[in-house]
């Protein structure tokens, strides 16, 4: 159990945790200024649920900027390893807004399930469907390793309009700064823009002293950059 003080009002959060042989589970409670959570996890084997309930009525905090919520989530998921290279998984996740009267939010679900194989020279391939609320997601992906320092990745999914995705990664650590770099290319077809061309880039430098970190994004021409510093306490 903990409390604390923040701008004059109180918070405190209590939980209790258990854990024997391949069963793990926890239930935590928080309170505070106009503020209520409670979370359950349990973890069996290869199975994991999760159920939340979470109300909100802070309309202008400083602090988070946490907008009203009253809802309630459940989470199922599964991970089980078929064989040594072939890895099943599958969840369904279900929000339901506790404070909706007039339906005008309606409650949200998805159920996904997958199978990803890995191939002994380290090539991926994952394959997945999706079914969110009334849509229906269909997806193949696959990784392939390109060397110590780049690899490949590409998806083809169908989503409303069929999309497809390739990009190369770059990453090497040199001296202790960490340099990244991942072109990439999304087609969507049927759309007034189908070609979206991308281009990021990233600087990160870890010291005794400081972080810090330089990003560059570029998207179809559109320039971003966003830099950090940050130092160690």
């Amino acid at each position: 159990m903990n409390s604390y003080l923040i701008d004059n009002n109180f918070y405190y959060t209590t939980g209790l945790g258990y854990s024997s042989n391949n069963f793990t589970s926890s239930i935590n409670y928080s309170k505070g200024n106009d503020e209520e959570k409670i979370k359950f996890n349990m973890n069996y084997g290869f199975l994991y649920l999760q159920v939340s309930k979470n109300k909100n009525e802070i309309t202008d905090d400083k602090y988070y900027k946490i907008t009203n919520q009253n809802n309630i989530q459940v989470n199922l998921s599964a991970n089980y390893q078929l064989t040594s290279d072939i890895n099943a998984y599958s969840s369904v996740f279900y929000n339901k807004d506790a404070s909706n009267s007039d339906n005008n939010n309606p409650d949200n679900y998805n159920y996904n399930f997958g199978l990803t194989k890995r191939f002994s020279n380290n090539i991926s391939v994952n394959t997945s469907y999706l079914i969110r609320n009334s849509d229906n997601l269909l997806s193949l992906n696959i990784s392939i390793p390109l060397g110590d320092n780049s690899s490949y990745y590409g998806s083809i999914s169908s989503y409303n309009n069929n999309e497809y995705y390739s990009s190369l990664n770059y990453n090497k650590n040199i001296d202790g700064k960490i340099v990244n770099v991942t072109p990439s290319v999304t087609y969507t077809s049927d759309t007034d823009e189908p070609w979206i061309k991308s281009l990021n880039a990233s600087l990160t430098n870890n010291n005794d002293s400081y972080n810090s970190s330089l990003r560059i994004g570029s998207n179809n021409q559109i320039l971003t950059t966003v830099d950090h510093l940050a130092p160690l306490r």
